[in-house]
């Protein structure tokens, strides 16, 4: 059987860090009968599992809910999901989808110390490198651009790693 879709996204409003917990969200396709989903972490070094409620559903997909308490101190925390149908389970976790449980670095991770600014989170972040282009010793070779009587026709500039491109 191929893996079904879970989702689990780590911004808001989908994701809430509070003082002393985390509220997580996992949407499910609402075909896969799940009879339980849990949240599944270590405090202490000893397997936990919180259950997930549903509480909703939008579109084709089921949303469910769950709360993972945080003790202050703690470090980096590592959670991911199981989830429960009447013959089979699925572990949802960073790597993706398994039908056994994962490895503790492909769980997903969250670290109360380290906190991005809002703002990263609305972002999309990409490196363009250009084609024919190489880089050594931190600098770009180029190949030359087009040029009309000897004078260079939209000429890219880079400026710390970045091309940025003005159109004429």
């Amino acid at each position: 059987m191929p893996h079904p879709f879970f989702c689990h996204s780590q911004v808001a409003p989908w994701f809430k860090a509070g003082i002393n917990q985390l509220q997580l969200t996992l949407f499910v396709h609402k075909e896969l009968a799940l009879s339980q989903l849990f949240i599944r972490y270590e405090p202490d070094n000893e397997e936990e599992l919180l259950p997930m409620t549903p509480c909703g559903q939008q579109g084709e997909l089921v949303i469910w809910r769950g709360e993972l308490p945080l003790r202050r101190d703690s470090g980096t925390v590592l959670y991911t999901f199981k989830a429960l149908t009447a013959d089979e389970q699925w572990w949802v976790h960073a790597a993706g989808v398994s039908a056994s449980m994962p490895p503790r670095q492909a769980h997903f991770h969250y670290n109360p110390q380290q906190k991005p600014p809002s703002w990263v989170q609305d972002q999309v972040f990409y490196q363009i490198m250009t084609a024919g282009g190489e880089v050594i010793a931190g600098n770009v070779n180029m190949p030359q651009p087009p040029s009309i009587d000897g004078v260079v026709v939209n000429q890219p500039q880079i400026y710390n790693g970045t091309m940025y491109h003005e159109s004429v």
